[in-house]
């Protein structure tokens, strides 16, 4: 099992989970251009406060009831 589709199966199991992938590809890979399993993307390198502000962002989603 790749991590796309370790993603889609935490989504199926726990919609709730908000989903962060990091990879060396880029989101416009074959790989990714179906996936609807994840909530963000970054690009590795990753800097920790980019980590941190995507975390933010989606714990914040969370809490103003915004889980589109």
């Amino acid at each position: 099992m790749i991590g796309v589709e370790f993603l889609d199966q935490v989504k199926k199991i726990s919609p709730d989970v908000k989903r962060i992938l990091v990879s060396a590809f880029d989101m416009q890979d074959d790989l990714f251009k179906e996936c609807q399993c994840i909530d963000s993307f970054l690009s590795k390198p990753v800097k920790v406060a980019d980590l941190i502000g995507q975390v933010e962002q989606q714990v914040k989603k969370l809490e103003t009831g915004n889980v589109s």
